[in-house]
């Protein structure tokens, strides 16, 4: 994923925890509008700023994958 597709994704109102999520729908064998819905909540570091929304997304995959 290039960083203007990056880019025009934000402009689009998904946020960081969205687009790692969304990224990983074809190795999940996942809907891709599923796991940006799982993980609308997270982006902004869960809207208080704590941990990274790209943190987040990636430990859902990961939970998704191996849990």
């Amino acid at each position: 994923m290039t960083k203007e597709e990056i880019k025009e994704l934000f402009m689009q109102g998904i946020d960081c925890s969205q687009v790692v999520a969304g990224r990983f729908a074809d190795e999940l064998e996942m809907e891709e509008s599923l796991l940006r819905k799982m993980s609308a909540c997270f982006g902004g570091g869960m809207q208080c700023g704590e941990t990274c929304g790209a943190v987040t997304g990636a430990l859902m995959v990961i939970g998704l994958k191996y849990g």
